[in-house]
């Protein structure tokens, strides 16, 4: 069999394999600059798009899936555009973009505008100890971490929405907040309403909201590159969570002796967004703001 010297490599901590850079020294899977940029133009080019042909949304796919093998919560963002693809057997037959398949594609847009190629090798990611969320329908939500913990009370859109987007919520705040410290990890977030924990695991929903939501805690995840799995508890041994969602500080106190005095404050252009702003991935005003705020934390 030929060999061809240019596809030759020998033993070396960072090689190049199957289009990606593999760092055994840092723990890190990078895609090429310019496969990101390339990436990143493609992406823009679908902003607009109402509709397209079967074999262009293949092309576009072949992008995604790509990357997603190094961004892996974005492969949550390429199941919809899989099944709206799969249902057209002719490739040149014309396909209507709705308003799901946007969203996703905006997802996209709005990560790698700020990522940086970079992520750490699945399987190397140590964990950390574990979330405790949760929400009231009433008052609000709260979440704690080790000694570490923030509630917030409900106000504007947020007080109609059904209880499953509120458990959600106290998620995405945390990792708003505390991802930072996650950077690289793994991290479990125990939640007493078994749908957030399946929404969480699966990375699918039904419900707009909280399809919304979650589209913000991969986001965010990703950027910091934190593994987010969720995992369900008893509400009877959610017993901290539960008194900081509903303003219970002294028997917060009594559960966790060593808890901080004061809350981790919740920047307000994240409550800002989520809260009061309408959500929409597929606003340009939106997802800038969205983007705005995970730089400042």
């Amino acid at each position: 069999v030929p060999v061809v010297p240019e596809k030759c490599a020998g033993p070396s901590e960072s090689i190049v394999f199957l289009g990606f850079e593999l760092d055994a020294r840092a723990m890190e899977v990078r895609l090429p600059q310019a496969k990101l940029q390339r990436i990143q133009r493609l992406i823009h080019g679908w902003l607009r798009r109402k509709a397209c042909q079967k074999r262009e949304l293949e092309s576009l796919l072949g992008h995604l899936q790509h990357a997603a093998t190094v961004v892996r919560p974005g492969r949550m963002f390429v199941r919809r555009l899989i099944e709206l693809v799969s249902t057209f057997r002719n490739k040149s037959h014309w396909i209507r973009l709705n308003e799901s398949t946007h969203s996703d594609i905006y997802w996209w847009h709005s990560f790698i505008e700020e990522w940086n190629g970079i992520s750490i090798m699945p399987g190397s990611q140590p964990a950390v100890p574990p979330l405790e969320t949760d929400a009231s329908g009433g008052w609000g939500c709260g979440a704690r971490w080790g000694n570490k913990w923030f509630q917030l009370k409900w106000e504007g859109q947020v007080v109609e929405w059904g209880i499953a987007p509120k458990e959600l919520l106290p998620i995405l705040f945390a990792l708003v907040v505390w991802g930072r410290r996650w950077q690289g990890r793994r991290i479990t977030c125990r939640c007493d309403n078994m749908a957030v924990v399946s929404v969480v695991n699966s990375g699918r929903a039904k419900d707009s909201i909280l399809m919304h939501l979650l589209r913000c805690v991969f986001f965010v995840g990703a950027k910091f590159g934190v593994n987010v799995r969720a995992e369900h508890v008893p509400g009877a041994e959610n017993t901290a969570a539960d008194a900081l969602s509903r303003d219970n500080i002294p028997i917060f106190m009594q559960v966790v002796p060593e808890a901080e005095s004061q809350p981790t404050p919740i920047p307000e252009p994240l409550v800002e967004l989520t809260v009061r702003e309408q959500p929409d991935w597929t606003s340009f005003h939106w997802v800038r703001l969205f983007s705005a705020c995970c730089r400042l934390v």
